[in-house]
């Protein structure tokens, strides 16, 4: 199988990259091993790669009207929240 970061530092040669990762928690989840892998191939990344990872939550509470709009929902309106790019620890 051929590494996400492989392909991406070979796509990024000409133009930078969005790179978007669908439900990651899924493939990471009890697995360190994993967890420190994807870790160490992100923050190896070409500058000009710019990634963002999904995670989806199942509840069964219902989402409330807020001011920010759908978006910000889960944030509170705090903006910045969306750039915390911090790694939980495995």
């Amino acid at each position: 199988m051929v590494s996400f970061a492989l392909v991406a530092a070979n796509e990024c040669k000409s133009s930078p990259l969005i790179l978007f990762v669908k439900d990651i928690e899924k493939s990471l989840v009890g697995n360190p091993d994993a967890c420190a892998a994807f870790e160490f191939k992100l923050e190896n990344l070409p500058e000009n790669i710019v990634v963002i990872a999904s995670h989806t939550q199942l509840d069964n509470c219902k989402e409330k009207s807020h001011p920010g709009g759908l978006l910000f929902t889960r944030f509170g309106s705090n903006q910045t929240a969306l750039l915390d790019l911090d790694f939980p620890v495995c």
